[in-house]
């Protein structure tokens, strides 16, 4: 993870510390070698907490006294192909999120000048902070685009009631954006949204990876939008993410782009009073050896099969309904043509719908009741022939005004997408319907909705 320190060149920090005091050019005391201390003789004591990743590192003198001399540490907490930190302290401390070996470096500054040797030791991280969990692209890769990107960014709270509120203090660079939320901050999403636009030209006739590290104070969730910037509804992702006190990763890899350049939309709203740090930014083109594309289908549960008695579906009577529109919302454009397979349901739409969310509405009307009392899963893939950006799906209540989930998601061209969510509870769902909506499909896609689950929740 990259994290921001000022680096000193050693040439520079040396000659600052040899001029203490302003004196005459008569009374300079020039450094000579033979008065340079020997680091070599130092000894550095590193402390590490296994659990937290966090190390500290201090240093001992021959004599046990550092008075008179200053430290010069170089620690290569990302590496050492990469920059180190270097930094003047009497002792020095961090956290590292990889597992794995780390040397630290100390010179010792004395009114001879910076000592011609050096100690050395490791600092040794047994874990990965969080587990094997993804640790982030490169930052500092030559193909990271947003490193050196110009950011332009806009910013906009609002309170419960949607009323505009001050937007906090926020301390904004390509490496690190920090703030605190306001505490009238309300808690529905797109309360609380910071935008980034950027000068990043993306291609449709190529792929991207991305990465995002977020570090609140406290656990939150966080709406993560990587979008075309002045087109909301033109995106890669557009996920509510979970980020926990003391951060961790979120990242997509070989995502289809669009033509325009790249906007980074974030949303705190739920989450007043809290602070966050996020670092480690990456957007590049796709990189083979990147992870592949993270698919959501995969929620902490056992899934029956498709036929299985235990899919609710199964049983299920189920009436459908179609309302498409254009550019305007009078339902202009022809619905689509529907074909029912086995377990497929094809939909072909000949007329494009407009790009709007809702503009191309796709309902399964059934008689099933979800129980509030209990928990259930539920589980749909979708195929497309076309690529295009912001599908929904919803599962609802018949009368549409209790539900469960309702994401967006983007579809690929001759690729099917399975997605999955797990241990739902808490709602009575009568009449159950599956909304979809495909707005923003080009004229002469078909779309195939199959292999719809859902059963009482099982564990895995």
């Amino acid at each position: 993870m990259k994290i921001l320190n000022k680096i000193f060149s050693f040439a520079a920090t040396a000659g600052a510390l040899l001029a203490f005091s302003s004196c005459a050019s008569e009374s300079i005391d020039y450094p000579s070698e033979s008065g340079l201390a020997d680091a070599s003789q130092y000894t550095i004591n590193v402390t590490v907490n296994q659990e937290t990743n966090e190390w500290s590192a201090s240093a001992v003198s021959p004599s046990g006294s550092t008075k008179g001399v200053r430290l010069l540490w170089t620690i290569y907490e990302n590496g050492t192909d990469k920059k180190p930190t270097v930094k003047i302290a009497d002792g020095v401390a961090g956290q590292i999120r990889a597992k794995g070996d780390y040397p630290i470096e100390l010179q010792v500054m004395n009114h001879a000048g910076l000592s011609r040797t050096i100690a050395s030791s490791t600092i040794h991280i047994e874990n990965n902070l969080g587990g094997d969990a993804f640790m982030g692209y490169d930052y500092d890769s030559p193909s990271n685009l947003w490193k050196n990107c110009s950011i332009t960014p806009s910013y906009w709270f609002a309170n419960s009631g949607w009323g505009q509120i001050d937007t906090p203090a926020i301390d904004l660079t390509n490496e690190e954006i920090s703030f605190t939320c306001p505490s009238d901050m309300g808690g529905d999403q797109w309360q609380g949204q910071v935008h980034l636009s950027t000068n990043i030209p993306v291609e449709a006739s190529k792929t991207y990876d991305f990465s995002i590290f977020i570090n609140p104070s406290a656990d939150a969730v966080v709406t993560v939008k990587v979008q075309k910037d002045g087109d909301d509804n033109t995106f890669f992702v557009a996920d509510k993410i979970d980020f926990v006190a003391g951060g961790n990763f979120y990242h997509f890899a070989n995502l289809p782009g669009f033509d325009g350049n790249l906007n980074l939309t974030l949303d705190f709203a739920g989450n007043a009073n809290k602070s966050f740090v996020i670092q480690n930014v990456v957007f590049m083109e796709h990189n083979a050896d990147n992870n592949t594309i993270k698919l959501p289908d995969t929620p902490d549960c056992k899934w029956v099969s498709v036929d299985s008695e235990q899919n609710l579906w199964n049983d299920a009577k189920y009436t459908i309904e179609s309302w498409t529109s254009g550019a305007g919302w009078d339902g202009d454009v022809a619905n689509p043509d529907v074909v029912e397979e086995g377990n497929s349901i094809l939909l072909t739409y000949n007329q494009a719908p407009g790009v709007d969310q809702w503009k191309a509405q796709f309902k399964l009307k059934s008689d099933l009741s979800l129980d509030a009392s209990k928990s259930y899963d539920y589980r749909v893939t979708l195929g497309s022939t076309s690529t295009f950006y912001g599908a929904t799906i919803k599962l609802t209540n018949g009368a549409d005004d209790a539900f469960y989930v309702d994401p967006r998601v983007n579809l690929y061209a001759n690729g099917d997408l399975t997605f999955g969510f797990a241990n739902l509870t808490g709602k009575q769902l009568d009449d159950v319907m599956l909304v979809f909506d495909f707005g923003g499909c080009p004229a002469g896609t078909t779309i195939t909705i199959k292999d719809i689950i859902i059963q009482e929740h099982q564990d895995k």
